[in-house]
C-alpha cells in the first residue's frame, strides 16, 4: 500500500485577545465541528502575572475509505498587559492506495487518482477554507 500526501496549506495567524487559553480551547471547539478532534498537547504555564498557553492538536476527516483530510493546530500565547496568540495552521490530504497486484486494481486506481481524487481534492480544500474562515471570524 502506498500513501500520498498533499499539503495545501500553511498558514499563521496572528491576534490580540485579552485572556489566549479560553480563546485557544475556543478555537479547538470550534474545529471541532469539522472533524474528530486528537489532542496532542495542552498547557498552562504561569509565572506570576505571565500565562503562557501551548495547545496543539489535529483536526481528522474522512473523505472516503481511502482519503481523509488532516488539519494540524500548533498554537501559543501569552497573557500580560497585552494577551496575543499565535497560530500555525496546515492541512492535508493523505490517501492510500493499494499496490496494483492485477489489472483490475490497477485499472481501479488509476481511475481514482485521474477522475475521483480531483473532486476529493477539491471538497477538501473548501471545507478548510470554511473552518478557517469560521475560526477567524469567531476569534477576530
Amino acid at each position: 500500500m502506498r500513501e500520498i500526501k498533499d499539503v495545501f496549506l500553511e498558514r499563521n495567524l496572528s491576534v490580540r485577545v485579552k485572556n489566549p487559553y479560553p480563546t485557544a480551547l475556543d478555537v479547538m471547539e470550534i474545529a471541532s465541528h469539522f472533524g474528530k478532534v486528537v489532542e496532542r498537547e495542552n498547557k498552562l504555564m504561569t509565572d506570576g502575572p505571565r500565562k503562557f498557553v501551548k495547545l496543539v492538536f489535529d483536526i481528522e476527516d474522512n473523505i472516503d475509505e481511502r482519503s481523509r483530510t488532516q488539519i494540524f493546530f500548533d498554537i501559543d500565547g501569552e497573557a500580560n498587559d497585552i494577551g496575543w496568540l499565535n497560530m500555525r495552521i496546515s492541512a492535508q490530504i493523505v490517501s492510500h492506495m493499494r499496490t496494483p497486484v492485477n489489472i483490475a486494481t490497477e485499472t481501479f486506481e488509476d481511475f481514482y487518482e485521474t477522475q475521483i481524487y480531483p473532486e476529493i481534492e477539491r471538497k477538501a480544500k473548501e471545507k478548510v477554507r470554511r473552518a478557517i474562515e469560521t475560526i477567524e471570524a469567531k476569534i477576530a
